[in-house]
């Protein structure tokens, strides 16, 4: 039988136009279609005119942070001639959770402890640490803090304040400030404590990361060790025992001859 002569074949079953049906189904739920639409380009336009937002008000603070240094810095018709601290305060009160807003709410903390006003710079650092907990900033705070209440006379203060800044970031560069700044309120006190100043000073040089202490702190660290050894040298010349050089053996008592004895005869 030739296979032109052969009858066609029919498939199995017929599918529907997938095409159709779509069609269909969108007239049905125009409405909702449409909604979806709009709602989904609503949607992304607020993130784009957010993402711009946020970025213009990355680029004005970013501008007021470099102006603060500016001695006459005026902000939205603000005051001049402020202090740095407050030029600074004024940009992060501007530009609230900005990169340079939270940069220059840090730096005006640093800035009151340069201008030596040690319980607002305090108070500054604890806010800072507050808002920012897990920020990058957030041990640089807690030292700042500490070391203001360490500038201001607040022995007890910063003790706990450098000890809160080891606890929480033991192997970060201001921990190893910590830890010097610990051993030299430990030996000015009315009795030092030596041993727990060697062992913060141990830390520091044996942990390898004496590279991160700069500057001051660096230098106190030298002295405090070099302090440390020197009054051990003296205490070890102090309890030495003495030895006493031979004197050779001690000399016998000299002899002493008797009283003559009396024969009577001298007496006649």
């Amino acid at each position: 039988m030739d296979s032109h002569d052969s009858p066609p074949v029919e498939p199995a079953e017929t599918h529907p136009d997938k095409l159709v049906d779509f069609w269909e189904w969108l007239v049905e739920n125009r409405t909702q279609v449409v909604l979806a639409i709009v709602i989904a380009l609503g949607a992304g336009m607020v993130w784009y005119v957010k993402k711009i937002g946020k970025e213009q008000d990355e680029i004005k603070a970013a501008e007021e942070y470099l102006a603060a240094y500016d001695p006459d810095f005026e902000i939205d018709g603000g005051s001049t001639n402020l202090l740095t601290s407050a030029r600074l305060q004024e940009v992060a009160d501007d530009n609230p959770g900005t990169a340079a807003g939270i940069n220059a709410s840090f730096l005006a903390a640093s800035s009151l402890f340069d201008e030596r006003a040690y319980d607002k710079a305090e108070e500054a650092f604890e806010g800072f640490y507050s808002s920012n907990p897990s920020g990058v900033l957030a041990s640089a705070a807690l030292f700042g803090a500490a070391a203001s209440r360490d500038a201001a006379g607040q022995a007890e203060g910063a003790i706990k304040g450098y000890l809160k800044v080891i606890g929480q970031s033991p192997g970060s560069p201001e921990a190893m400030q910590s830890r010097v700044a610990l051993a030299k309120l430990y030996l000015t006190k009315a009795t030092p404590d030596v041993v727990k100043a060697k062992e913060l000073l141990g830390q520091v040089s044996e942990s390898g990361q004496s590279r991160f202490v700069p500057g001051f702190w660096r230098s106190e660290a030298q002295r405090l060790s070099n302090s440390l050894e020197s009054k051990e040298v003296v205490k070890e010349g102090l309890t030495k025992p003495e030895t006493l050089a031979p004197q050779g053996s001690p000399k016998e008592p000299k002899k002493v001859d008797p009283p003559p004895k009396d024969t009577g005869e001298e007496k006649k």
